[in-house]
């Protein structure tokens, strides 16, 4: 096995630089010079080559190289503290934990899988989520054992789970983002053989004759060609949420911006469509509903109303965002309005300096009227006018049938003048989609099985959510548990296995 892949490696050498002389003998000069361009220059050997030193990668990484394989780990920035995992919001959902365990808690990976399940509206893979489920308690332990401390609740930021589940990590009793992760993280790969190259994009991946992936071309920091060759590639690269091409392909490039890891450009998922991995759930991302410009804040008060394009209401306005994810993504041109009136202007503490600001920049309107104020924003007068009706009549009764807002926030649209500011998606934090996998990781191309030597795990990867995020914690912990899983698989094709 070792000798075949030597051979197969010296191949892929070979032939960059003979395919230069090629192109050069048959007068293809500017060709053969680009050629000569992205010839490498230096060519290294390894088993394993992950991309993308986050919660998928290193954990990968960490795995693999407890199986015995050799394992270089690229990183496109000069540390991980650019990464999703030191940048998110310090959460692992995690089950059958030590923290449940002394709290008195009892939870396991099976019940897990079903409330993620649940949660996801059964849009998500279960073997996938089975996979993350199934280590999520592990996981978290290494980092309770290495010291790190966890906050349990209930919550995962504001949607309730089954099961206190949400553990955030704690510094002298403050939340502390995802900073203890990485650097807990990075700190354990030092302590391998692991080789991590720092400043190396992942720019394409070989293949030999048949189709198996068997290294890969990167760009080092003074912008040269280097080569890797591997028995297996792991792609881990954070998703596209900074990437705006790939966001404006996929409708999402006018969301409000809030801040993502800005090297997660899609790199893994371009590579991996290079070579006929199928994509899915490439239109979905994990994007608060917010009020557009921060007029009113960012954050729509859940004692509004909000309506659709064609005037009907279409979510409760108190809910949590793994509702109102979902529901603004089902709207036309995924797009809203927030309804209010001077009454419930002023509970939100909403004054007139703030309002004539807000109508001074174009971004709130203002009618005498419900029915002026549906024409003023080319709604539908007649489905808007019935909709704040039928509000204000639940109102009035203090039950909301139609989405269980709490009696407490029911304020009705009655003293005018009224009011509309927009309602969109803020640019993902998380993008959903990305290459479809086994649960063994391996991606799967556009003839249905996998691509030979090639896994991916972490936002690269899609089936973890589905069309709906299961809350605060998953992305993080499903990538570390799935990157564990990647680790191990592509070890075990690497060293014969």
């Amino acid at each position: 096995m070792a000798d075949k892949g030597t051979s197969r490696r010296g191949f892929l050498k070979g032939s960059v630089i003979a395919g230069a002389g090629a192109l050069a003998a048959q007068g293809g000069v500017a060709a053969a010079q680009d050629a000569a361009a992205d010839a490498p220059v230096e060519t290294f050997d390894f088993d394993v080559v992950i991309v993308g030193a986050g919660a998928a990668g290193m954990w990968a990484a960490l795995e693999a190289s407890a199986a015995g394989a050799k394992v270089a780990l690229l990183e496109k920035h000069n540390t991980v503290l650019l990464s999703g995992c030191a940048l998110c919001g310090g959460a692992i959902l995690a089950s059958n934990t030590k923290v449940q365990q002394e709290a008195g808690i009892e939870d396991t990976p099976e019940q897990h899988l079903i409330d993620h399940m649940r949660i996801s509206r059964m849009t998500a893979n279960p073997e996938i989520v089975a996979a993350y489920t199934k280590l999520s308690g592990e996981i978290c332990d290494w980092f309770s054992d290495r010291g790190v401390e966890f906050r349990l609740a209930q919550f995962a930021l504001n949607h309730e789970l089954p099961t206190p589940r949400a553990h955030w990590t704690q510094i002298d009793g403050a939340d502390a983002g995802g900073k203890p992760f990485a650097e807990n993280l990075i700190a354990a790969v030092e302590e391998t053989d692991v080789e991590v190259f720092y400043l190396t994009v992942g720019k394409k991946l070989l293949t030999d004759d048949e189709g198996a992936v068997v290294g890969i071309l990167a760009e080092n920091a003074d912008g040269a060609t280097v080569q890797f060759n591997a028995k297996a590639v792991i792609l881990s690269t954070g998703g596209f949420p900074a990437n705006h091409a790939m966001l404006t392909q996929y409708n999402m490039a006018h969301f409000e911006s809030l801040g993502y890891a800005p090297g997660a450009t899609g790199d893994g998922i371009n590579m991996g469509a290079d070579l006929g991995a199928i994509l899915d759930d490439m239109d979905r991302a994990g994007c608060f509903q917010l009020i557009r410009g921060g007029i009113l804040g960012a954050w729509p008060a859940g004692n509004t109303l909000m309506v659709n394009m064609n005037g009907k209401r279409y979510v409760g306005e108190h809910s949590e965002y793994m509702t109102t994810i979902p529901a603004i993504h089902e709207q036309p041109d995924r797009l809203g309005w927030l309804l209010f009136d001077s009454a419930i202007a002023e509970a939100n503490g909403w004054t007139e300096e703030v309002l004539a600001d807000a109508l001074s920049k174009g971004l709130l309107a203002k009618a005498d009227t419900v029915a002026d104020l549906a024409k003023w924003i080319f709604v539908d007068v007649d489905a808007m006018t019935a909709a704040v009706e039928a509000y204000n009549a639940m109102c009035e009764a203090g039950e909301d049938t139609a989405f269980g807002k709490p009696a407490e926030m029911l304020l009705p649209l009655a003293t005018g003048p009224f009011y509309a500011a927009r309602l969109w998606p803020s640019r993902p934090m998380t993008t959903y989609g990305g290459m479809v996998i086994n649960a063994d990781t391996q991606v799967i191309g556009s003839d249905r099985k996998p691509i030979a030597g090639l896994y991916s795990a972490g936002d690269d990867a899609c089936g973890l959510f589905g069309k709906n995020y299961p809350g605060s914690g998953t992305g993080i912990g499903g990538g570390m548990a799935l990157g564990r899983v990647a680790g191990k698989n592509a070890a075990a094709l690497a060293l014969g296995e």
